[in-house]
C-alpha cells in the first residue's frame, strides 16, 4: 500500500514520509518534495538529501511520478534524465504520460513506443522500469495496452489510474483484463462527474469502481503496489492531507485485508 506526496503540498518531505509511515503505507511515490514538484534538473546536493530522507524513513521507493509526456519533443532527453534520476533514488520505476496530439491516435501510440523503446537499454542498465498511466490522450486502457504490445519488454509496464479509465469510459472489468498482463502499479481514486469535468473525492464518496478495480486486480493475483494519489496539489480546494491520507489510508487497507472474491464457477 503507496502514497503518493501529491496529496501532501503542504507538508516537507521528511513530514511526508513520517507520516506516511505512521499511516501504515509501506511504499512512496515521489512527485512534490518540500510542496513543489521534483525537477529534472535537481542539484546533487538536493538529490543527495532527497535519498537520504527517502532511506531513513524505511519505505519502499516505488514510484518516481514524473510529469515526463512521450509525445512532447523533449520526451526523450526528459525521459533520460528521469531514469538516471530514479536510480540515485533508488526508486524502482518512473511513472510517465503520453500528453497530448492533435494527431491521431494511432500514430501517437507509434510514436510514444518509439520514445519508449529508445531509452529502453538505458531502463535496463539502470534497473528502473518505465511505467506509462492511463492519463491524457491515452486513458483508455486499450490505448495504453497498445503502446506496451509495441514496446514488448519487460522495462515497460503500465500505471493503471482507475479514476481515468473510468472517466475514459472503460468498464473496469474490461480495463482489468486489457492491463493485467502490463501491469505495474494501480493508481486507487474516487471522483465525481459533472458536466463532462471529473472532481476527486474522498474513497468511497465517488463514481469511480475503485473496490471493484483492487478486487479483480488482487483475484488476479496482482501482488502490488496499490496507490492513493490524493490530486491536492492540483486541486487545493481539496481536505488537507492531515484529513484525507488517513482516511484513503483505512479506505484501501480494509479493502486489501478484505477476503478475496471469487466467482462462482471458481468457487466450485
Amino acid at each position: 500500500m503507496g502514497f503518493s506526496t501529491l496529496g501532501c503540498p503542504e507538508w516537507t518531505l521528511q513530514e511526508a514520509v513520517l507520516r506516511g509511515a505512521a499511516l501504515g503505507f509501506g511504499m512512496l511515490e515521489l512527485r512534490l518534495v518540500d510542496g513543489r514538484p521534483l525537477s529534472l534538473d535537481e542539484a546533487p546536493d538536493e538529490l543527495d538529501r532527497i535519498g537520504r530522507i527517502i532511506a531513513q524513513s524505511g519505505l519502499r521507493a516505488g514510484t518516481l511520478a514524473t510529469s515526463v509526456r512521450l509525445l512532447e519533443p523533449d520526451a526523450e532527453r526528459a525521459l533520460g534524465s528521469a531514469l538516471r534520476i530514479a536510480a540515485v533514488l533508488g526508486f524502482e520505476r518512473v511513472r510517465v504520460f503520453s500528453g497530448d496530439s492533435d494527431g491521431a491516435v494511432d500514430d501517437a501510440v507509434v510514436q510514444a513506443a518509439e520514445v519508449v523503446r529508445s531509452c529502453i537499454a538505458e531502463a535496463k542498465e539502470l534497473g528502473v522500469v518505465i511505467a506509462l498511466e492511463t492519463h491524457h490522450l491515452f486513458s483508455s486502457a486499450r490505448t495504453v495496452a497498445a503502446v506496451a504490445q509495441q514496446v514488448e519488454d519487460p522495462s515497460f509496464g503500465v500505471v493503471w489510474d482507475v479514476m481515468h479509465t473510468h472517466a475514459a469510459g472503460d468498464p473496469v472489468d474490461d480495463a482489468w483484463e486489457i492491463l493485467a498482463p502490463h501491469l505495474v502499479e494501480v493508481q486507487v481514486k474516487d471522483a465525481r462527474t459533472r458536466a463532462g469535468d471529473v472532481r476527486p473525492v474522498l474513497l468511497g464518496f465517488g463514481e469511480v469502481e475503485w473496490r471493484r478495480a483492487v478486487s479483480l486486480a488482487r483475484r488476479g493475483g496482482f501482488p502490488g503496489p496499490f496507490v492513493v494519489e490524493w490530486e491536492r496539489y492540483w486541486h487545493p480546494e481539496l481536505p488537507a492531507a492531515s484529513v484525507a491520507l488517513p482516511h484513503e489510508a483505512a479506505m484501501l487497507e480494509a479493502e486489501l485485508d478484505a477476503p478475496i472474491e471469487t466467482s462462482g464457477e471458481e468457487a466450485l
